[in-house]
């Protein structure tokens, strides 16, 4: 009898450890995510942006980071989609920040919004516009989606290799207001999304 109970106290215990490790495996509801973006950012923003254009008493190169929860490894911005998408339209976390000091550049891109039917991509964010102040916008379509391959499947739509064209109001974003050489339908880098539900 007492080795009966050793051995169903050593099994309930390998069992209690196996499950311990399938919780710990599984990922939570507020891990997951439905799809994802990564945005390659045109080249010569990153170059521009990068480069040290310092001189004497001025500050040195600038920086694209990410807005947490996304990432960024030079030139791809990563974000995610935590939640099911909405008719066609998929709402992303996270986004990124480019600042230049020496150039009084600082545009953040952030809640990217795609809508997979028209092309549409919306952000929230702040730019600084040459002489003045931050200046806030919210749920704006800043580009629209052009070129690339589209696809949909039974709980995804994707659009791959797509190419970002800058709006009249995503041109002002970059160009800080009115001081750079930007335009509407300028291509802004090229960009992957999954939208899911």
């Amino acid at each position: 009898m007492a080795r009966s109970t050793k051995v169903r106290a050593r099994l309930l215990l390998a069992l209690g450890v196996v499950l311990s490790m399938l919780l710990f495996a599984l990922p939570s509801a507020a891990s997951a995510s439905y799809g994802s973006v990564d945005w390659t950012l045109r080249s010569s923003w990153v170059t521009y942006i990068t480069t040290n254009w310092a001189g004497p008493g001025t500050p040195g190169p600038g920086t694209i980071t990410a807005i947490s929860p996304g990432r960024y490894t030079r030139p791809v911005v990563h974000v995610e989609q935590p939640s099911p998408i909405v008719g066609t339209l998929a709402s992303y976390d996270g986004g990124f920040r480019s600042q230049l000091p020496a150039h009084y550049i600082d545009v953040s891109i952030d809640d990217i919004r795609i809508n997979f039917t028209s092309g549409a991509v919306f952000a929230t964010g702040s730019y600084v516009p040459l002489g003045g102040s931050a200046t806030s916008y919210s749920d704006q379509q800043i580009a629209t989606l052009s070129g690339g391959t589209q696809d949909g499947g039974s709980r995804q739509l994707l659009w791959f290799d797509a190419v970002p064209r800058l709006t009249a109001f995503g041109a002002t974003i970059f160009n800080g207001g009115s001081n750079g050489s930007y335009r509407t339908g300028d291509a802004f880098g090229t960009l992957t999304a999954v939208g899911g539900w």
